[in-house]
């Protein structure tokens, strides 16, 4: 492919948060490779302020919600709006592949993977990710090997956040607007049925964190569960010492905590990816160390990230209280 016959390229990484943050990192070589092409990103829209104004974008192209073939439509007509020369899909997505062939998308490169209509696809690549052998954002380049761009040792996620984005926190934090500097942001959650951190573990992580080094917890995510008063008593912490924002923030409110507070800890979830990537001092914990799920595949990309994996009876608590001590600056 000649790179001068691209005036209009999708990347699309229609999925959750991890992932996109994840695959950000290839912008750099993307744009290496086409340099006068217009970049667009589809992703899902609730992720759209962590790309806000991105240098190297042209654009963002919503991922879409709703009955399938009405999103099929939607992305059908996009495309055809846009009329791009090419598409790279870094995760297999039945209607992200069937929208870019019902508009005629000249190149449409991506995983073959049965269930996932490869037949659709110009350019394919066995999906083998499965596998675990290498980082996920490497994998994308799997496929971007197909449209010519060079892979790269170097893989940093690439955010464009939303100034705007932290106009809220001041009401959030109320009287004490300094609370985040001195405060660990706690992720309790895991997408879908995915095995939880021990509750147990992390509230007792969140109370050595208050007694030995002075930072109180605040929780982030979606999932309110579990209450307040159980994390709290469990924690030892009294439940006003704790500043619980689950439920309560928005993708971009919480990319502006995660820049605020002194250490975040939860295991490989949304929020834990975004806080590495941001700089944020990140205690990543894996509750499943295999190939498929585990550190070699889903490690956190960013400057300051432990990783400590569960093995046997699972954590060992000197194991990441070391980490911790590693990440935050010396008292």
């Amino acid at each position: 492919m000649n790179p001068a016959d691209v005036r209009t390229l999708v990347v699309a990484r229609p999925d959750r948060i991890g992932d996109v943050v994840l695959s950000s990192s290839c912008f750099t070589a993307v744009r290496a490779r086409f340099p006068r092409a217009a970049i667009h990103w589809l992703i899902d829209e609730q992720l759209w302020p962590l790309f806000q104004q991105h240098p190297l974008l042209a654009g963002r192209i919503a991922r879409g919600h709703g009955p399938w073939w009405s999103r099929v439509r939607r992305l059908r007509d996009t495309f055809r709006q846009l009329r791009p020369d090419a598409v790279a899909l870094l995760q297999p997505d039945r209607a992200v592949a069937l929208a870019a062939w019902l508009a005629g998308i000249p190149v449409r490169a991506g995983f073959s993977r049965l269930r996932c209509a490869p037949q659709f696809l110009t350019h394919a690549v066995p999906y083998r990710k499965s596998e675990g052998t290498r980082h996920e954002a490497e994998f994308n380049f799997d496929v971007l090997e197909l449209l010519g761009v060079n892979r790269t040792n170097t893989l940093v996620p690439s955010l464009s956040l939303d100034p705007a984005n932290g106009a809220a926190l001041p009401a959030m934090l109320g009287a004490d607007p300094t609370r985040l500097r001195r405060g660990v942001a706690f992720h309790l959650a895991a997408h879908g049925d995915k095995a939880r951190v021990p509750l147990e573990f992390l509230a007792g992580l969140a109370g050595w964190l208050e007694r030995s080094h002075g930072l109180s917890t605040v929780l982030v995510g979606l999932e309110t569960d579990p209450p307040l008063d159980q994390f709290a008593r469990l924690a030892q912490l009294a439940p006003e010492s704790i500043l619980d924002l689950r439920g309560a923030t928005t993708i971009g409110e919480t990319a502006a905590i995660l820049q605020g507070v002194a250490l975040c800890v939860g295991r490989d979830s949304g929020p834990t990816h975004l806080a590495a990537a941001l700089g944020c001092p990140t205690l990543a914990l894996f509750v499943d160390i295999r190939p498929l799920a585990g550190p070699s595949r889903w490690r956190p990309l960013g400057p300051r990230v432990e990783v400590v994996g569960a093995e046997g009876a699972g954590f060992a608590p000197n194991e990441v209280h070391a980490a911790v001590e590693r990440l935050l600056p010396a008292r």
